[in-house]
């Protein structure tokens, strides 16, 4: 601990500690902007516990909460990794004074007070808790991001902030009258015995009798006049006291905030930055993951003590393609070498295998490779990265306008992007970054991203603002607004999936879908298959479809796990080849080693059950099932032993594919004479060939994901009846 305690003294941000703590006391929102390697993320929550600014009020007009401090990241890995840290340098196991939640996994406790989870789980929060009851404070990290539930949050966070205080004026004022009138009572207490002891003399005298009676009846008004005020503070709002924000970036607009938030003050803290070599390619390449190989190994051959390396690249299946060429050509190394070690991050991967990435070596002098996508560009810290290869190049999610769907495509970063992947290699030490790209291009970039809001669909989002009784997002006080056809198109969808009537007001289906933890069309999904009578099979296959690939390739496999991947392939799809897989897993006991024989992915599988149990407790809660009905691990093995072989056959499939017509209907797509899909928005498409239907073609089909690389396919496919797609919305295809 006193390492620990002596490593936070040496952050740049200790010096600025009594500045930020004395701001966020005296202001209502701060602004943070602190540099790479600053030490804001982690310090922050510390240094507001350790301040007791979420201490319980001596106001008597406070709630009891449990006055936590909420702290907000875009991504999950990074919400693990710093709790992780943080309970570490306060001496907690996580899920206790310190925790984190993030879809799916809820690591926290009574006992905790300083919370880290995703910007999607304070927005789910705040569905449910209005005026987010339990906390006293909200951090918003890495608010540059700029992602759609960071910009709803901000302007959700800024009417629930105005919300408080007006409650807690309310409340000072009826503490202040009541007080008043306490004094006033004395006084007239005393007034009135002294009129009292006056009216008893002039009563012997025969006088005052009149008199006596007033006296009476004024006093029967004042006690009236104190059960009023009673009434008046029983009407008053719940009191949990004013919430404080704190905003916190590397690379914020910091004017913009600053306004945005009434011009809250700013505070500018210097980052620990060490000095970077910067190179570009003196001319572009034609094959940037070829050039970004070719760079890791040179640095590994050359800079022999530089450090570990980090590579940032577009997806996971690019990853794990890198991967692969990287091993087989560190083969031909020579002998001198230092060995070479691959991880892979990206945030499809199970959290215990991302926590690989930022574990020690096997061999004490190999050097570690870490093959990144964008999720290692903020808030979290590979210790030993001193070298970075950029590619240039993010995945991202756009509005495929004519498609009507979202789809993924490779778009090159920014300026801000690029400063923010240069930062990583000196955290620690002198680094150097190699940009993949001239410097021409660079120059070129914009100079901040696109903010999602604006680039991605809004159905999702608009049930959830409308759950909040928030009917028009263009009411909110967005920093940047959506565009009016992405609205419109969110709308459309929620009204045919009848989460909303012909007003354009919550219906009960909608409501429900709101709580569910998923997308309105998988939610539907949900509460359709209650009603079809396969509520089972669907709570498997969306939690199937929750996690990365169950299936894992070894190199010089490939053919091996193809023969064993077509024993599972059903004729009718993905989602039944992927709940082929469960079941036969469940009938070997859930064996680790089965998996392994098999080429499925264990951890995938285990996560698989956590979600299924989760989504199995909102049946349950919102009546979809009893809990008699409810399927446990001990079951699985004895009802899953009664389906004997493959289920493709069975009359569940059946059931199965129809349910999902109620939710995927705007992700159907028919057969075309040259081989190719037509969605029912007019967009050409083919079947990825990592689908087991990429050969067999069936006239028409379902897809969960557009992905646009040199083609535009559609993944995780199943074949349906285009009478399926009418039943569940007549007229829609035409």
């Amino acid at each position: 601990m006193k390492n620990i305690f002596k490593e936070r003294r040496t952050l740049p941000i200790y010096g600025g500690r009594k500045k930020i703590i004395n701001t966020i006391k005296s202001n209502a929102t701060t602004i943070i902007i602190g540099e790479t390697g600053c030490g804001k993320t982690t310090q922050v929550p510390q240094y507001i516990w350790e301040s007791k600014l979420l201490k319980r009020s001596k106001n008597k007009s406070l709630s009891p909460s449990r006055c936590m401090v909420g702290i907000t990241q875009p991504r999950r890995v990074a919400a693990i990794t710093l709790s992780n840290r943080v309970a570490e340098e306060m001496n907690s196991g996580v899920g206790e004074l310190v925790g984190y939640s993030i879809r799916f996994d809820d690591r926290t406790s009574k006992k905790t007070r300083v919370k880290f989870m995703t910007d999607g789980i304070l927005l789910r929060e705040a569905m449910l808790d209005p005026l987010l009851s339990q906390y006293r404070i909200i951090v918003l990290d890495e608010a540059h991001e700029r992602t759609v539930n960071t910009d709803i949050l901000l302007a959700l966070l800024k009417r629930i902030q105005k919300k408080r205080f007006e409650i807690a004026k309310k409340h000072d004022e009826l503490n202040k009258s009541n007080t008043n009138n306490k004094d006033q009572k004395e006084e007239l207490k005393s007034k009135t015995n002294q009129t009292k002891l006056k009216q008893e003399k002039e009563n012997k005298k025969g006088k005052g009798t009149k008199k006596g009676k007033e006296n009476k009846n004024k006093n029967e008004n004042e006690n009236e006049n104190e059960n009023e005020n009673e009434n008046e503070k029983e009407k008053t709002e719940t009191n949990f006291g004013e919430l404080k924000i704190v905003v916190m970036s590397a690379t914020l607009d910091a004017d913009q905030f600053s306004e945005y938030f009434n011009f809250a003050p700013v505070l500018y803290v210097s980052g620990r930055q060490h000095p970077i070599d910067l190179y570009y390619l003196p001319e572009p390449e034609p094959d940037y993951l070829d050039t970004v190989l070719t760079c890791i190994l040179q640095c590994h051959l050359l800079e022999k003590e530089g450090g570990d390396i980090l590579a940032f690249l577009t997806g996971q299946e690019e990853i794990e393609m890198a991967k692969k060429l990287l091993k087989r050509r560190a083969r031909n190394l020579p002998i001198s070498a230092r060995p070479l070690e691959v991880r892979t991050l990206f945030s499809a991967l199970h959290p215990d295998k991302q926590m690989r990435a930022f574990g020690p070596t096997k061999q004490q002098d190999a050097r570690k490779v870490i093959l990144s996508t964008n999720i290692a560009e903020t808030s979290v810290t590979i210790t030993g990265v001193r070298i970075v290869v950029d590619s240039g190049l993010v995945k991202q999610k756009a509005r495929d306008s004519k498609a009507g769907i979202d789809r993924l495509e490779i778009v090159e970063i920014s300026k801000e992007s690029a400063r923010q992947r240069m930062g990583r290699a000196g955290r620690e030490n002198t680094g150097k970054c190699f940009r993949i790209y001239t410097e021409d291009y660079y120059h070129s970039m914009k100079e901040t991203r696109i903010p999602e809001i604006q680039r991605t669909e809004m159905a999702d989002i608009l049930l959830k603002l409308i759950a909040l009784g928030i009917p028009n997002i263009f009411e909110l006080d967005l920093i940047d607004k959506p565009k009016v056809s992405a609205v419109r198109a969110g709308l459309k969808l929620l009204l045919r999936l009848k989460a909303l009537n012909k007003k354009m007001q919550l219906t009960s289906l909608g409501d429900t879908m709101s709580k569910f933890p998923c997308h309105p069309m998988l939610a539907s999904v949900l509460i359709k298959s209650a009603e079809l009578g396969c509520l089972s099979d669907i709570l498997t296959v969306v939690s199937l479809l929750s996690v990365q690939s169950i299936f894992f390739t070894p190199r010089g496999k490939r053919e091996k796990v193809n023969e064993i991947k077509s024993y599972f392939a059903s004729e009718f799809g993905d989602h039944i080849t992927y709940l082929n897989v469960f079941e036969t897993w469940a009938r070997e006991g859930r064996s680790k080693k089965w998996c392994t024989e098999n080429f499925i992915n264990w951890r995938s599988m285990r996560r698989v059950i956590l979600i299924r149990q989760q989504l199995q407790d909102y049946c349950v809660q919102f009546s979809l099932m009893k809990e008699e009905e409810c399927l446990n691990l001990d079951e699985m093995r004895s009802i899953f032993n009664k389906i004997s072989g493959n289920i493709s056959k069975d009359k569940r499939v059946e059931a199965i594919r129809k349910t999902f017509c109620y939710g995927f209907f705007t992700n159907y797509a028919e057969l075309q004479t040259d081989k190719t899909y037509k969605t029912s928005s007019g967009k050409i498409v083919k079947i990825h060939p990592s689908s087991v239907l990429s050969q067999i073609k069936p006239p028409s089909v379902i897809f969960n994901e557009l992905v646009k690389t040199k083609n535009d396919y559609i993944r995780d496919v199943m074949s349906v009846r285009r009478s399926w797609v009418d039943e569940a919305v007549p007229n829609f295809l035409n």
